[in-house]
């Protein structure tokens, strides 16, 4: 497949035994390797250049269900989580009281894990940018232009649906932002149009607001493996609805080989862990203190 950069202006005998020998050296190779190197990831045809900041990516986008743990998130989108969005996020409505809501700044791993994100959509004016830092290292960007085209956005049926130069993303489009070791805590930021210059930056940790309010909740939907978390991306709070970008994050343990359903059922525990352990409300001038973060 062809790759485009979106640019800030507009991919007998010895021969048989020897022949035996090499496919006997790549059986063994992809079965050490796992899942992944026989099921890899293909990247996006559009990746836009955007580095506010200057910052670097933590990866490429790749494609919506160019492997086997994106089409399980693809079939979760279409049948539960468009859904459960339409139904507890809607547009232009004060979604923070949700019961559902948990507080995103106490996202910390309890296992070494690999970590994933997914585009789940945006209802933003602004071309916004996604990133993230966490206790192990520098900030990074994950999307750089979270756009899509605004057809897309809550689709149960995505199966035409094509990135472009003007909206470079698609739902479950996806980044993958590396193996972290137990402890780690992640913080994620959206840079308010980013990819056009802006730089109002908004975090899950809602003391570096600079207008001092919460801009990003996330919720743990029922029997989800899934994490949602969304931003605001208005000085003063905007309408409160959280979509101007919706994204949800993956964490899948670092074992040995699992079974695909026994990653599925470690993800979903340490997500019900977290949520049963910070469940409680918060308020968008409350004291961030008195919500400890996990040692």
């Amino acid at each position: 497949m062809q790759q485009v950069i979106v640019t800030s202006e507009t991919k007998t005998g010895r021969t048989a035994k020897r022949s035996i020998v090499a496919a006997m050296a790549m059986i063994l190779i992809l079965a050490m390797a796992g899942p992944r190197a026989a099921n890899a990831a293909e990247e996006s045809s559009i990746q836009s250049d955007a580095r506010p900041f200057g910052l670097d990516i933590a990866s490429p986008v790749y494609a919506s269900g160019s492997d086997e743990n994106a089409t399980t998130f693809m079939e979760y989108y279409s049948e539960t989580l468009v859904p459960w969005v339409s139904t507890n996020l809607p547009e232009y409505t004060n979604n923070y009281t949700t019961s559902l809501r948990i507080d995103p700044s106490l996202l910390t791993l309890a296992t070494d894990s690999d970590v994933r994100i997914y585009f789940v959509g945006e209802g933003a004016g602004y071309d916004n940018t996604l990133g993230f830092t966490s206790t192990t290292g520098d900030r990074s960007l994950i999307f750089p232009e979270a756009s899509v085209n605004p057809s897309y956005n809550n689709a149960t049926d995505l199966t035409k649906a094509a990135a472009n130069v003007n909206f470079p993303l698609v739902p479950g489009d996806f980044v993958d932002l590396g193996s972290f070791e137990a402890g780690a805590q992640l913080d994620f930021f959206l840079i308010a149009n980013g990819a056009n210059g802006g730089t109002t930056t908004f975090s899950t940790d809602a003391t570096t607001s600079p207008d001092g309010l919460t801009h990003a909740i996330s919720w743990a939907p029922a029997d989800s493996p899934y994490l949602l978390i969304g931003f605001e991306d208005l000085l003063g709070g905007g309408d409160g609805d959280f979509n101007d970008l919706l994204f949800a994050v993956a964490i899948q343990p670092l074992t040995t080989a699992p079974e695909p359903s026994t990653m599925l059922l470690l993800t979903s525990f340490l997500l019900v862990v977290l949520y049963l352990r910070h469940s409680s409300r918060f308020s968008p001038h409350s004291d961030p203190e008195q919500y400890p973060r996990i040692n």
